[in-house]
C-alpha cells in the first residue's frame, strides 16, 4: 500500500528489497517507496533525481539541464475527421468501452458497460458553511444490478460544460469537431489515453481531467510551447525535480489547488496543441461511494451520502471541480472489482 499512514506501507517492495539482499545483491541506489500522502509524482521526482545523478557519476555522464529538443514520447496524435465523413461515422459519448452503449442500454452492466441510473431523491440533510450533506438514491430497477450492505457503487464523473468550454477558448480549438486517435508507431500501438473518435467537447468532458493539480512531467512537455522564453523558463522550472522547482510546485500548483486551466491562462504565451494536452492530461477516474442503504430493506435503490464542497484557495479563488449529483441522471456501475479495490 503506498501510503505511509498504511501499516503495511509499501509491503511488497520492501520484501522483495530484502529478498534481494538475502542472497547477495547489491543496492545500488536507496529503496524507493511510494507515498500518496505526499504525492506519488512527487515522491517519485525526488527518488529519480538522486538515481539519474548516480547513474551519471557512476558512468561518467555530463547531461544539459535542461534539453532543447521536443520529448519524443507521444504515442498517440489526434486526426480530425473529415466533415464529409460527420454523418457517417458512429462518435463516444463519454461511453468508457463500448460505442452507443449510453443510447442502447444492454446488460450485463460491468464497469465496461455502465447503467445510466436516474436519480431519484437529491435532498439536502444539512449545511454548515460551504459544505453540504446530501442524501441520494439511485433507481437501479431494469439493471440487473445487485448489491450488498456496505458495498461501494462506483460514480463516472463529468467535467462541467463552463470549465470545457473555458478550456476550449484557451486551446482556441472548435469543441465540436470529432477526432479520432492514432498511433505515432503503428507497428507497436499502445492502449488508447481514451476511446475515439469523438468530439473534443467529450473529450474533455468525460476522459480527462481538466480540475486536478497537473503532473509535473505536463508541465515540462508544455514548456517547449510557450513562446515567451520566460514562461518557457518557469514552466521548465515547476515541472523539474529540482529543489527549488519542487517547492515552487508545492506552493504554486499543490497549495493554492491550481488546475491546467489555471496555468493556460497564467502562461498567456503557451500554445500546446490540444492532442499533446489530451495525451497528457490524467483520465477521469470513477468516484466510489459507500452504500448506506439495506440491500434487503432497499433491493432496487442505492442510498448514498455524501458531501458538496464549496472550496476556496488561499488567495480566495473558487476551486474548479467536477460535476456530481446535480443532474437527474448520472453514469453509475456496480463491480465486484471496484468494491475490491477499495477494501
Amino acid at each position: 500500500l503506498g501510503n505511509s499512514m498504511y501499516t503495511y506501507y509499501n509491503a511488497c517492495g520492501k520484501l522483495i528489497d530484502r529478498i534481494l539482499r538475502k542472497h547477495g545483491a547489491k543496492r545500488f541506489y536507496r529503496l524507493g517507496l511510494g507515498d500518496e500522502l505526499s504525492g506519488m509524482e512527487y515522491t517519485f521526482l525526488d527518488w529519480q533525481t538522486g538515481l539519474v545523478n548516480q547513474l551519471m557519476d557512476y558512468f561518467s555522464l555530463n547531461v544539459a539541464e535542461r534539453p532543447n529538443q521536443l520529448p519524443s514520447s507521444r504515442l498517440y496524435r489526434s486526426v480530425p475527421v473529415e466533415r464529409h465523413f460527420w454523418k457517417k461515422t458512429k462518435y463516444f459519448s463519454g461511453e468508457p468501452r463500448f460505442i452507443g452503449s449510453y443510447s442502447n442500454q444492454v446488460p450485463p452492466f460491468t464497469a465496461d458497460n455502465p447503467f445510466l441510473a436516474p436519480v431519484q431523491v437529491n435532498r439536502e440533510l444539512h449545511k454548515s458553511g460551504t459544505r453540504s450533506c446530501r442524501h441520494i438514491e439511485l433507481d437501479l430497477r431494469g439493471s440487473g444490478l445487485r448489491y450488498e450492505t456496505g458495498d461501494h457503487v462506483a460514480v463516472l464523473p463529468w467535467n462541467s460544460e463552463a470549465l470545457v468550454n473555458r478550456i476550449g477558448m484557451l486551446l482556441n480549438i472548435d469543441l465540436d469537431h470529432p477526432i479520432s486517435l492514432l498511433a505515432v508507431d503503428s507497428l507497436n500501438p499502445c492502449q488508447q489515453p481514451f476511446p475515439s473518435p469523438c468530439t473534443y467537447r467529450t473529450a474533455f468532458t468525460h476522459y480527462v481531467d481538466i480540475t486536478g493539480p497537473p503532473r509535473m512531467n505536463t508541465l515540462r512537455v508544455a514548456s517547449h510551447y510557450a513562446k515567451d522564453t520566460k514562461e518557457s523558463d518557469r514552466l521548465y522550472l515547476l515541472g523539474s525535480s529540482s529543489p527549488t522547482g519542487k517547492e515552487i510546485y508545492s506552493q504554486w500548483i499543490l497549495e493554492q489547488r491550481r488546475s491546467i486551466i489555471d496555468i493556460l491562462e497564467e502562461f498567456t504565451s503557451l500554445a500546446i496543441p490540444a492532442d499533446v494536452l489530451l495525451e497528457r492530461l490524467p483520465r477521469l477516474k470513477p468516484r466510489l461511494y459507500s452504500i448506506s442503504s439495506s440491500a434487503q430493506v432497499y433491493p432496487d435503490t442505492v442510498h448514498l451520502a455524501c458531501a458538496v464542497v464549496r472550496e476556496y484557495t488561499p488567495a480566495g479563488n473558487p476551486v474548479l471541480g467536477f460535476s456530481l449529483f446535480n443532474d437527474r441522471s448520472m453514469t453509475v456501475t456496480t463491480s465486484p472489482h471496484q468494491i475490491a479495490i477499495t477494501h
